[in-house]
């Protein structure tokens, strides 16, 4: 019934906005601003996703900012960080550190938002196991074994990091769960540009597999009419998978480019905005 209130509230706010449209841009911007500041109050547009798949990266350049300024070398998020939303809505994009030992602290706070209706829909990155880590060397990390090439331990990673993304998706969806509003998500799979030359592989492993099957019996619960998910491939930044001192657990694909990646890009901007105007 709320919802439905939102809907007649939206119609008539539009055509008075239509009215004074002729008058100035800006006094129909304050004028939409205003309307959801006392429809809704300020909202919030959650981003969730494991550690090192560029959340921080996404939230930025969804706020209008360059990819090349948006993108820094990796460091672990201890915090959650907010930045504001560009345009007509007031409100801003939360993101909440992906680190195991940190979620329990920040992720149930965002969950609250899109249960209670606060939240224009959701986020979750996700990057097919290509994760940046940290660690000065890869033989410091806990899956290497002795005797295994940076390439064998890069492969065992990244499979154990597709499967923390799943294990992450099942808390994701369980925390919003209550959710009893019509809700809307989009997975950004992230990090294009390294596995480009794979991309058949890569959307088969999400539209058809473990990933698809949890949001399929999301929406099976929801209602197809009341969970909207989209799958965006983008590459928030051109950059090999490296350790901290630099040594590549995987290379940019040859001929993934800049014109690849500003298409990409152009269609997460305006996919991400539609969403945010229904």
């Amino acid at each position: 019934m709320v919802w439905m209130e939102g809907l007649a509230a939206t119609v008539k706010t539009v055509g008075a906005l239509g009215n004074i449209a002729k008058s100035s841009p800006i006094v129909v911007r304050q004028a939409k601003r205003t309307w959801w500041r006392i429809a809704r109050g300020a909202v919030t547009l959650p981003v969730f996703g494991a550690g090192g798949v560029g959340k921080s990266t996404a939230a930025q350049v969804l706020a209008g900012q360059s990819p090349y300024d948006a993108y820094k070398p990796y460091t672990a998020s201890w915090w959650a960080e907010s930045v504001p939303l560009k345009g007509d809505i007031p409100g801003s994009i939360k993101v909440v550190p992906g680190q195991l030992a940190r979620m329990d602290r920040h992720w149930p706070a965002l969950f609250k938002t899109v249960v209670n209706g606060k939240a224009l829909g959701l986020i979750n990155v996700v990057a097919y196991g290509y994760h940046s880590l940290e660690l000065p060397s890869f033989p410091e990390h806990h899956l290497w074994k002795e005797g295994q090439s940076i390439e064998e331990f890069a492969d065992r990673y990244m499979e154990a990091r597709r499967e923390t993304e799943i294990s992450l998706l099942d808390e994701l969806l369980a925390g919003i769960s209550a959710v009893t509003t019509p809700v809307w998500m989009i997975t950004l799979v992230n990090k294009q540009d390294l596995w480009w030359d794979r991309r058949n592989v890569v959307r088969q492993h999400y539209e058809n597999g473990l990933y698809s099957e949890r949001l399929d019996r999301f929406r099976a619960r929801l209602g197809s009419q009341a969970f909207q998910h989209e799958f965006l491939p983008v590459s928030l930044a051109i950059a090999n998978l490296t350790t901290g001192s630099g040594e590549i657990l995987a290379s940019s694909v040859a001929g993934y480019g800049v014109d690849q990646q500003r298409k990409a890009l152009e269609t997460m901007s305006s996919q991400i905005r539609k969403m945010i105007e229904q």
